[in-house]
């Protein structure tokens, strides 16, 4: 008999009634309302055996999983799980880097995993003071997070569509020309506060949404980075030329891109972790690493 799959359904996200109706006796099905229950579930699962965990949900329920599973997962003596993602969130960026999981493909995955398209992705590691540590993809602060709140609150519209109509309106509002004191340091290197527009940082590859892949620039490491200063010159010219990675040689001043191993920010404001916001913590300091990997597995 094959061994169990974990089943973890976010019950308030977007497409949540679409999931599909699971009777397989070899699914361990839960649909926590909460993180304590997810926790829970987890943890019930790892004591099972499980060692692929299928995600159905939004990048927000992909984050809390993987946050929460290779710890469990070590303490009851295994290796992290492996993960499966069904997209049925607001906005899925992560699934297009990691694959996704057709509903139907469910019952063959449990049967032969090995017939399944493994992809690995760097997690990046969040450390604040007087939190516990937060791993995802994708992280912003400044207009991203006042991007996020836009099109939370405003945009009726959903998935890859909903980003690009919130950062439109974005460009459009008085928030973004507000000034947001931050330090920003890369590789150990100076972290002194400055204002800034934006800083975003993922770990995905490729292009985030759409072709847009808003990153370029030298340096090594898994974290990709994004720093805007505060009223850069020509925003509304020079976006088009962030958003597909291919900066002019006049806004090297203004925007700048690379790559790190570390990062270090010390914040006056939210964050934004894969599509929601957080308390920077205590003191504002946010340290941010790439050393593990998540295991994908998705539909052919």
């Amino acid at each position: 008999m094959p061994a169990p799959v974990g089943h973890i359904r976010n019950p308030f996200a977007t497409r949540s009634s679409a999931s599909p109706d699971l009777g397989n006796a070899n699914i361990i099905a839960r649909a926590p309302e909460g993180f304590e229950a997810l926790s829970t579930d987890l943890a019930e699962m790892a004591a099972q055996g499980v060692q692929i965990i299928i995600i159905d949900g939004g990048d927000g329920t992909v984050r809390e999983v993987i946050s929460r599973a290779p710890s469990i997962w070590a303490a009851a003596g295994w290796p992290p799980p492996r993960y499966a993602i069904i997209a049925h969130g607001n906005t899925n960026l992560i699934a297009r880097s990691a694959g996704k999981l057709r509903p139907r493909d469910i019952d063959e995955l449990i049967c032969d995993p090995r017939r399944f398209r493994e992809t690995q992705l760097r997690v990046m590691l969040v450390d604040r003071p007087g939190e516990p540590p937060m791993m995802g993809f994708i992280m912003g602060v400044g207009a991203y997070e006042v991007a996020t709140r836009l099109a939370q609150r405003d945009i009726a519209a959903r998935h890859g569509l909903q980003v690009i109509l919130a950062i439109l309106k974005l460009l459009r509002s008085p928030e973004l020309h507000r000034p947001n004191r931050m330090g920003f340091g890369i590789d150990g290197g100076d972290d002194m506060a400055e204002d800034r527009m934006l800083v975003g940082i993922s770990t995905l590859p490729g292009a985030l949404l759409y072709r847009l892949q808003p990153f370029w620039g030298n340096g090594k490491g898994p974290l990709r980075w994004l720093d805007i200063r505060a009223r850069p010159r020509r925003l509304w010219f020079a976006v088009p030329f962030i958003a597909f990675g291919r900066p002019l040689r006049w806004m090297r001043d203004d925007y700048r891109s690379g790559r790190a191993h570390r990062i270090r920010l010390n914040l006056t404001s939210p964050f934004v972790m894969d599509g929601e916001v957080f308390d920077s913590g205590t003191d504002g300091t946010v340290s941010i690493s790439a050393e593990e990997t998540a295991t994908f597995l998705s539909s052919r």
